[in-house]
């Protein structure tokens, strides 16, 4: 029996924390919302290694993967920024920045067709940032010891990272369309 579906089984589990953690914070039960999203946060960082050490990537893994990671995201920053927890301006740039992305991937698709745009370091790495402000701000709502400067610096983190990844991805897809190389992009 193989294990290979591991990684993908990870991934719908991730995607299925994402509603009650979004009741635990609209319920205002930041302790479990924080176990949710550090559950979330960790068995990305595991699915991810499984399917490149252990050779158990998919397809369909590729797709389940982002679409966790946004979901999770996505519908954190947006409660959060409802709840006043974070700034509201600061969902709107994340979300901006996802909409921003998914047009541009729209725009390729009916432009060009069938296209590939590999992850991007910046993109992973803002992921991460993303991530690690979200719990950093859950520990703070739970009366955990967070400084706030950390805070700031989180939300300072957060602005640079969705912004060059952002800026990144634009990028990209501009060079694409210019070169007419549209399929056979890869990581810069």
């Amino acid at each position: 029996m193989t294990l290979a579906w591991l990684p993908n089984a990870i991934s719908i589990l991730r995607i299925f924390l994402v509603p009650p953690a979004v009741v635990a914070m609209v319920t205002e039960a930041f302790g479990t919302a924080l176990v949710l999203v550090l559950i979330a946060a960790l068995s990305d960082g595991l699915d991810g290694w499984l399917a490149r050490h252990k050779g158990w990537g998919s397809a369909l893994g590729a797709v389940l993967d982002p679409v966790a990671d946004k979901l999770l995201m996505l519908a954190a920053y947006v409660t959060l920024g409802m709840l006043e927890a974070i700034p509201a301006w600061l969902a709107v740039l994340v979300i901006g920045r996802d909409a921003l992305i998914a047009a541009g991937a729209v725009w390729l698709r009916w432009s060009y067709g069938a296209y590939r745009v590999a992850a991007r370091r910046i993109s992973k790495l803002n992921t991460i940032v993303q991530a690690g402000y979200l719990l950093l701000v859950l520990a703070a709502l739970v009366s955990l010891p967070v400084p706030a400067v950390a805070v700031a610096a989180g939300t300072l983190l957060v602005v640079l990272t969705t912004l060059g990844s952002g800026l990144d991805y634009l990028h990209a897809f501009f060079r694409m369309a210019a070169s007419g190389n549209v399929s056979k992009e890869n990581e810069s």
